[in-house]
């Protein structure tokens, strides 16, 4: 029926925009790198780095150094 072709495909992956919302949540603790975000969020390095190239682009994150390797941070949010 109409209901079983609503329901969406298993595919073993996250609903849309979870990554992204993991990566955010790990970032409001502070700075990390990839392989921080790795640890905290179970994901691959790849799925990580795709995801934060669009928050990179949509300025809701930005690069940071620690320690002398690349990082990354919840971009300063603008009074409005």
């Amino acid at each position: 029926g109409a209901a079983a072709q609503a329901a969406p495909p298993v595919s073993g992956r996250a609903p849309r925009g979870a990554a992204q919302r993991a990566i955010l949540a790990a970032l409001e603790h502070g700075s990390h790198t990839v392989t921080e975000l790795g640890v905290v969020t179970a994901m691959s390095g790849q799925n990580i780095r795709e995801n934060l190239r669009r928050l990179l682009r949509s300025g809701t994150v930005t690069r940071a150094k620690r320690e002398g390797k690349a990082a990354y941070a919840l971009a300063a949010r603008a009074s409005r």
